[in-house]
């Protein structure tokens, strides 16, 4: 409550006009708007330019949606700090990905910059690899 009321005290003082907040903001959800999409039930890849995924758990693990031989007998994925056999295919918010906190937020930026550096390292080397053609 005391940052809302600082957000509004800063826009009284500042002089600003800024629109009136909705009931769902209110409430502190999102726009109903927000969830106006078609979901995607499949997706090509290849076609999309995408060769990079991340799948960021989030707060309860569900991966019966993942088709590619990166699970365990359990349904839990096998990876290397986040890295799957398959090329492109990252996790993140795993438990115990490489350090005890890797499954809290606060464990996460570790996790994140390590998979950050290696699709940035892979990128490079395929775009080098291009060039030289």
């Amino acid at each position: 409550m005391e940052f809302r009321r600082s957000v509004d005290e800063f826009i009284s003082n500042s002089g600003r006009t800024v629109p009136l907040p909705t009931s769902s903001e209110l409430r502190g959800e999102p726009e109903d708007s927000a969830f106006d999409f078609e979901e995607i039930q499949h997706l090509d890849l290849l076609s999309e330019n995408i060769s990079t995924v991340i799948v960021a758990t989030g707060f309860e693990f569900d991966f019966s949606w993942v088709k590619f031989p990166v699970l365990d007998e359990t349904g839990y994925p096998k990876t290397n700090r986040g890295v799957t056999s398959v090329p492109g295919l990252y996790f993140m918010g795993l438990n115990w990905m490489y350090k005890r906190k890797s499954g809290i937020i606060y464990g996460v930026a570790d996790d994140a910059e390590y998979i950050a550096e290696r699709v940035s390292t892979l990128k490079q080397r395929y775009y080098s690899a291009v060039a030289e053609r």
